[in-house]
């Protein structure tokens, strides 16, 4: 449990500052170096930020639905492995099994937030609704399975090579996927609601 959210295996409640900040001060810059990713990610895309600014308003959304599919997956992964329910000869119907259940939620999710921008459009003004609900929904979609992947995959992958699978969990699957989200949902944009 402590591993999974970025914290020392060895911490305790009653440990001291000093003990506390070891323990958890490189799993946060870990979490900054992915984060500072993301956000060269989002400035390589300046330009087309500028050129449509309600783009800025869906990059916590992506970086949300990203971060939560990953880490939803990545939880049941690891469970799945503690308690032995995983398995090498069932490790593909599984990854099989996540994918279209991500498939599933992302489409699910863009729908909503198609039909939420749809409303939007109707209170505020923005430019090109529909082709912003494409772009927007099918950025979910994309990211959503994606994340689930990586989420899914990664313990498992970790766990093969001899590495605790619940390490996999906080940082590295967080920062893994907000950076492919928010890539994800710039080519999304760019190729369906700014062309």
């Amino acid at each position: 449990m402590l591993l999974m959210s970025g914290v020392s295996g060895e911490a305790r409640s009653d440990d001291t500052v000093f003990r506390i900040v070891r323990g958890r001060l490189p799993w946060l810059l870990a979490g900054l170096v992915g984060a500072s990713v993301a956000a060269t990610v989002v400035g390589s895309y300046e330009d087309q930020l500028a050129e449509a600014a309600i783009l800025a308003a869906f990059i916590p959304v992506t970086m949300s639905m990203a971060g939560n599919a990953g880490l939803q997956a990545s939880a049941v992964a690891v469970q799945g492995i503690a308690t032995g329910a995983i398995w090498s000869g069932d490790i593909l119907f599984r990854l099989v099994k996540e994918f279209f259940a991500a498939l599933f939620n992302g489409a699910v999710a863009g729908v909503i937030l198609a039909a939420l921008v749809l409303i939007a459009s109707m209170i505020v003004p923005l430019e090109a609704p529909g082709r912003l609900a494409i772009a927007t929904s099918l950025s979910l979609l994309c990211v959503t399975t994606l994340a689930a992947m990586v989420g899914a995959t990664v313990p498992i992958i970790l766990d093969k090579i001899g590495i605790d699978p619940a390490m996999a969990i906080g940082v590295f699957i967080t920062s893994s996927n907000d950076v492919l989200g928010v890539l994800i949902f710039f080519l999304m944009a760019t190729t369906f609601y700014m062309s």
